[in-house]
């Protein structure tokens, strides 16, 4: 495994795959002092195919632990995106002594179900799969919590150009509630939403993250609404024609949160790349990359509360030696890196404008030019 990861283009601080191909994470769970990752894996090549589902597990989301495959193809068909929760009082009656139970979407649109007693080692697929039949087209990417309120389990699910909301008592049976959606840049389907509620007291909200065309940078990206969710609907406060965004680079994309994170955080994590070009970079025996995990809190702005995120403060621990600039002007041409020679490597920046337009620092420069940070 250390030799793979000296392969070129390998990231060392971002998760990937040790072999084959890798999209969407999910399933995403603290549980009984692991965190659990899985995530959208073609077992047999580098680029995307047959859908199952890779396994790893960490005890500081630094470190993975790579498993076997959770869930693999059956006879209905390839397993796309889902999620993982703890039905620690056996609510489904399938786990007399708890565990986890997985829900996620078939290649054809329905949902299916399986459940795990051995902390996500092996899983056993729900014999009446599927749970919620095909309505047809594009129906997929279930995201299933447990709401206080109500004592059900809620699911959010993509259908088109919506979320649909249900709810279950076993999370066997599914009903119905109610429905999301708002005008969007173009008609592609959404997928992977993901909602949870942040804040505290009068300043608390729900959040809503759905994976959708149109993003700032081109291609695909992650939309955020904020607003109420009452466990049946939920209604965002912004405007329908304010488009927030969680990410202004090409590269976030089907992302999601943790489940249970025992401090209470709000931690995410994406798919670093992007349909546009995902099945042609120039990996050699892997395909596919993660963002770095990054904490998730709500800002107040002058118009409006926002989302922010910041990279997992548990990051700093890998960081070797250190470089500092304090107050230096920057003309057009500055070269302050110069002398700097890595093959990864952390940059914080604080710059304060001044008659600038932009701002760009450029790295990995060679024969015919580099990289530009804008």
């Amino acid at each position: 495994m250390r030799r793979a990861y000296d392969e070129r283009y390998r990231p060392q601080y971002h998760f990937s795959p040790p072999r084959n191909w890798m999209n969407d994470p999910h399933g995403l769970v603290w549980h009984e002092g692991e965190y659990h990752l899985f995530y959208q894996h073609n077992a047999k090549d580098t680029r995307w195919g047959p859908m199952s589902w890779g396994n790893t597990v960490s005890a500081d989301m630094l470190h993975w632990r790579h498993l076997p495959i959770a869930i693999s193809p059956d006879a209905i068909g390839g397993i796309w995106t889902g999620c993982v929760v703890s039905d620690s009082a056996n609510t489904s009656g399938l786990l007399p002594g708890g565990g986890l139970v997985a829900i996620y979407s078939y290649e054809d649109q329905s949902v299916g179900l399986a459940y795990s007693a051995d902390r996500g080692r092996n899983w056993t697929s729900y014999q009446a799969n599927p749970i919620i039949p095909s309505p047809g087209g594009n129906f997929r990417d279930p995201q299933v919590f447990w709401h206080e309120g109500r004592q059900r389990w809620l699911m959010a699910i993509s259908r088109e150009r919506a979320v649909q909301f249900f709810d279950s008592l076993d999370l066997r049976r599914w009903t119905p509630t109610g429905e999301f959606s708002v005008p969007a840049s173009d008609d592609a389907p959404w997928e992977v939403p993901d909602i949870f509620p942040l804040g505290e007291g009068d300043a608390r909200r729900w959040v809503m993250l759905v994976s959708m065309s149109g993003a700032p940078a081109g291609g695909l990206g992650i939309r955020y609404f904020i607003g109420d969710f009452d466990g049946r609907a939920f209604r965002s406060e912004l405007p329908d024609e304010m488009e927030c965004w969680l990410d202004y680079g090409p590269d976030n994309y089907a992302g999601a949160t943790w489940k249970y994170e025992p401090s209470g955080r709000r931690l995410y994590i994406g798919w670093l790349n992007n349909w546009r070009y995902s099945e042609a970079t120039p990996t050699q025996g892997w395909r596919g990359a993660l963002t770095v995990p990054c904490e998730l809190r709500l800002v107040e702005t002058g118009t409006g509360p926002r989302l922010r995120q910041e990279p997992l403060v548990e990051l700093a621990c890998l960081r070797g030696e250190a470089r500092h600039w304090e107050a230096q002007p920057i003309e057009e041409v500055t070269n302050l890196l110069d002398r700097i020679r890595s093959s990864h490597c952390e940059m914080q920046l604080e710059l304060v404008p001044q008659t600038a337009a932009a701002v760009c620092i450029r790295v990995h420069m060679g024969a015919t030019g580099g990289i530009d940070i804008c």
